[in-house]
């Protein structure tokens, strides 16, 4: 009987049945999850086979139970077709909606506030700097490009469009690629396709300098404090001068609290 024609479950049974086929399974999987571990980025600050710590392994299943537990009870994070309720909660949700729950409920949190340092390196590299010291570090790379959704023409492409950086060989770039002229060819989804992937990117030395040409007077140079106590954080205070094609798109890279919180905003955005 060809294979294609018996019952499904007839398949998962025979092959569950041979134990050689999933003792061999089971033997790639750890192949590959060893390599995996060999070749992760953060390898160098894993401690090796011989230096676990055995309390800092209990500590981590301890904390991934605590996360698990608040996943499902405290915040109630699971799948539904009901309509959120007014005590709903969404573990991924708006911090200010989940802030009360957090504060007096949530164990999870009294474990971070003891380890700080073990919260902050689980978020994102963007998230741990401020957005102008990003900018600020970004002028001295030769080969960081920058490209659009959709040529930048008028104040409403500014308000509308999508900038993403990337850093790129230039000797693959193509050249004079101008993404305020009509003709640029950059959307949403072209740069994924090969021919177009090199085609979208400008220089962002150059991005900055015809950014003021076109729109001179709309965004000016401005002096902007970090901030003025002593950080308790790794990101440097103090003052940032931002050119204006700077300015505009630390604009895109921040939320304003009208954005991230009015009133018409829901939990899902």
């Amino acid at each position: 009987m060809p294979s294609q024609t018996r019952d499904p479950r007839e398949l998962f049974d025979i092959a569950l049945a041979d134990t050689h086929g999933v003792d061999a399974y089971d033997a790639k999987h750890a192949e590959l999850i060893r390599l995996e571990i060999e070749d992760a980025w953060d390898r160098d600050a894993k401690p090796s086979k011989q230096n676990v710590d055995k309390l800092e392994v209990e500590a981590a299943k301890i904390v991934r139970a605590v996360r698990e537990y608040e996943r499902r009870v405290v915040f109630g994070n699971l799948a539904s077709e009901d309509l959120p309720g007014p005590d709903t909660r969404d573990m991924g949700g708006q911090f200010l909606t989940n802030k009360d729950r957090i504060d007096t409920e949530s164990e999870l949190h009294k474990i971070a506030i003891k380890v700080p340092k073990g919260a902050l390196l689980h978020l994102h590299f963007n998230s741990e700097l401020h957005p102008e010291r990003l900018l600020e570090r970004a002028r001295v790379f030769d080969n960081l490009y920058i490209r659009s959704i959709r040529p930048l023409m008028t104040q409403e492409d500014l308000d509308l469009t999508e900038m993403v950086f990337t850093v790129l060989d230039p000797s693959l770039v193509q050249p004079n690629v101008d993404i305020f002229s009509s003709s640029y060819p950059g959307d949403a989804t072209n740069w994924k396709t090969d021919e177009w992937k090199f085609k979208v990117w400008m220089p962002w030395r150059k991005f900055q300098k015809d950014f003021e040409e076109h729109f001179s007077g709309k965004y000016a140079q401005k002096e902007i404090t970090i901030m003025t106590e002593v950080p308790n954080c790794c990101s440097e205070p103090g003052q940032v001068s931002l050119h204006p094609a700077e300015e505009w798109l630390r604009s895109k890279m921040v939320l304003s609290e009208q954005e991230a919180y009015g009133f018409t905003q829901t939990v899902n955005g």
